[in-house]
């Protein structure tokens, strides 16, 4: 939808044309014929700075933002089929072809517009969710739990733990440490909603201590455990945000053990190649309910030794189609790839398959049971049913992206920014 809004706009700003025939039309009514060739030479002036902006500007930039279309698509559709509508009741034929025509060239870019916008507000909706959707699955279970904060197990390091806020009122949450010597401090984002603050890695850094952390906006902060002992701590954030303190607790599973249901999480699948001084990746996540399956697909490359923040899977549907499962782009997403795999037993190591792009092969690939990109995420979409699966998975991807490093020798390495 997007793709079609970016040059259906181009064919409102043509209207400059249907206008010059109508100011035409009006030559007996001097006023009305000035205000239409007004209208039709500044259409023609905004035409020409379109034109630009989208195939001389947008070809300098890294990934364009237009938020000038927001303004130029809603006003200058409203205004021509207002015009449009005003020259249908104007005699003359002359008129009448001009109006229809500014009503052509306006009615089907208002259309994909008011689609485009409404689409907006629903993946905004789903963006709001997400924080609570994220929070649900990190205390699900002791495996989701593992997943995204890894093991507790500290033998005879005391400063692992899970420790909550001594004060009900405080913006803060909890402070988690894993026994890689990984710390987390959560604050409450929304209600009964918590997310990341900070996080940092100890090491073998001695409690209490002065340790630098990254927020999740990137920011560097100085957090300070001025106290320690076997069951709590104290940490100062800084001056403004004061100083809090932590009590040690069990860690609050909403179960004791996953919960099975009628879809089956099959893995992650990848495989690299490296091709001169690039590392291609292709990986998916699977999960399966009967003949239908769902998978999160990545196909990128990198130069050896660079590292991309900004990852994202994509949504495939697959249906099993004789001993192979066709997979396309799900929803009413209209991608020009595809591939298809051939259908794995349950404990497969392997899946070999065809990606198609534009409906051509375009590459074999032969998947291992591994991930160069790991998310905690993906491997924690609840079971029950595939519809479920299917619309979780489509609100914790929203704007949800995965950090690779592609590293051409001794393996490849992948961050997932949630932990």
């Amino acid at each position: 939808m997007a793709e079609v809004l970016e040059y259906l706009h181009l064919l409102t700003l043509f209207s400059w044309v249907p206008l010059a025939l109508l100011a035409r039309a009006q030559r007996d009514r001097r006023r009305a014929a000035r205000v239409l060739w007004w209208l039709c030479a500044g259409t023609a002036l905004l035409c020409g700075y379109i034109l630009y902006v989208n195939f001389v500007w947008s070809k300098t930039v890294v990934a364009p933002i237009r938020v000038d279309l927001f303004l130029v698509i809603p006003l200058t559709t409203l205004t021509f089929m207002g015009v449009g509508l005003w020259g249908l009741r104007m005699p003359g034929a002359q008129a009448k072809i001009a109006a229809a025509l500014l009503l052509t060239l306006s009615l089907p870019t208002l259309v994909v517009f008011a689609k485009q916008v409404l689409s907006a507000r629903h993946d905004l909706a789903k963006l709001d969710l997400r924080p609570a959707l994220i929070y649900e699955a990190q205390f699900r279970d002791p495996d989701t739990f593992g997943r995204f904060f890894g093991s507790l197990d500290g033998n005879h390091d005391h400063r692992v733990g899970h420790f909550e806020a001594a004060d009900p009122g405080s913006w803060t949450s909890r402070v988690i440490i894993n026994s890689d010597g990984h710390f987390w401090l959560l604050f409450k984002c929304h209600e009964r909603v918590e997310c990341f603050y900070a996080q940092a890695d100890l090491a073998a850094k001695p409690l209490p201590g002065t340790f630098e952390a990254q927020t999740e906006t990137g920011r560097m902060v100085d957090l300070v455990v001025s106290a320690w002992s076997e069951d709590r701590l104290t940490l100062t954030i800084d001056p403004a945000r004061g100083t809090h303190t932590f009590v040690r607790t069990p860690v609050p599973y909403r179960a004791t053990a996953a919960k099975s249901g009628a879809v089956t999480f099959r893995g992650a699948f990848a495989q690299t190649r490296i091709q001169r001084d690039q590392l291609y990746l292709v990986q998916m996540w699977l999960w399966q309910s009967g003949d239908h399956w769902l998978a999160y697909y990545v196909r990128a490359n990198g130069s050896c030794g660079s590292t991309n923040d900004f990852v994202f899977a994509s949504a495939y549907e697959g249906k099993l189609v004789s001993n192979r499962i066709d997979f396309t782009r799900a929803g009413n997403e209209r991608g020009i790839e595809a591939f298809h795999i051939r259908q794995p037993a349950p404990a497969s190591e392997r899946i070999d398959g065809q990606i198609f792009f534009g409906g051509k092969p375009l590459e074999t690939i032969a998947l291992e049971r591994s991930a160069m990109l790991h998310s905690p995420v993906y491997e924690s979409a609840p079971l029950s049913d595939l519809k479920t699966t299917a619309d979780w998975l489509e609100s914790v991807s929203k704007g949800y992206f995965m950090r690779w490093q592609a590293v051409c020798s001794g393996g490849d390495h992948a961050e997932d920014p949630l932990h």
